[in-house]
């Protein structure tokens, strides 16, 4: 797997979580973003990689063997309407293809085609390491803002805006064929398959995306450079 010079540390995820939020939702939405995380640090990992990642441990408190200083940690969380979570990738420093992977699987479960290939542009500027990524909202977001009155019900606007990129992303829950490609490079088990352990991450992937927390827009506040030999 080819790495970039620098890659993701620390990203900001905004978007919408409607009147009602329930702290169940809120912590689902959490567990979410970190089983996606873990499941592919520990296909990354040398030492975990033959670890059956469809077991019922993996979901527990103590199922997942990540070290401490590289699990995700939560820098700060706004909930205002736009929703605002950022989110520090520990494993970044260390796991540099499983949090590269991480990363742009977020981005393709979340965002448009179009703001994908937008961010692809800003990232090769973003290699220098003074240089900052700041994106804009996504075209969609932007849409929905503009026409949106005080009449609207919010809950139907959300819906609304879920549908339409529902349709919008062609893939769905399936990974793009460069990211199930990058998935093979990492070390490979025989306790489970390759195609299983697509489907895992396919289903973390599906729960993020259908989520009540409607993401809109990711950005990333700071890099950190990949070291020579992960690369």
């Amino acid at each position: 797997m080819a790495l970039p010079e620098t890659i993701p540390l620390e990203i900001v995820i905004r978007g919408t979580e409607g009147k009602d939020l329930r702290v169940e939702d809120f912590a689902n939405f959490l567990r979410d973003l970190v089983f996606l995380h873990d499941r592919l640090w520990m296909m990354g990992s040398e030492e975990y990689s033959e670890s059956v990642l469809a077991k019922s441990f993996f979901f527990t408190r103590h199922g997942r063997p990540i070290p401490k200083e590289q699990q995700l940690k939560l820098v700060s969380l706004r909930k205002e309407s736009p929703f605002e979570l950022v989110v520090l990738i520990g494993s970044a420093i260390v796991g540099a293809p499983a949090a590269w992977i991480y990363f742009r699987i977020l981005r393709g479960a979340l965002l448009l085609p179009g703001e994908v290939e937008k961010q692809d542009v800003e990232i090769e500027k973003g290699k220098s390491e003074t240089q900052k990524l700041r994106l804009e909202s996504i075209k969609l977001s932007r849409e929905i803002a503009e026409t949106e009155t005080p009449q609207v019900n919010e809950g139907l606007a959300i819906e609304d805006f879920r549908e339409r990129r529902r349709r919008l992303q062609s893939q769905g829950s399936r990974l793009a064929p460069d990211l199930a490609s990058d998935l093979r490079d990492l070390p490979q088990s025989h306790a489970e398959s390759f195609e299983e352990r697509v489907r895992l991450v396919e289903r973390d992937v599906k729960r993020i995306s259908d989520h009540e927390i409607v993401i809109t827009e990711i950005t990333v506040r700071r890099y950190t450079k990949v070291k020579q030999d992960a690369r």
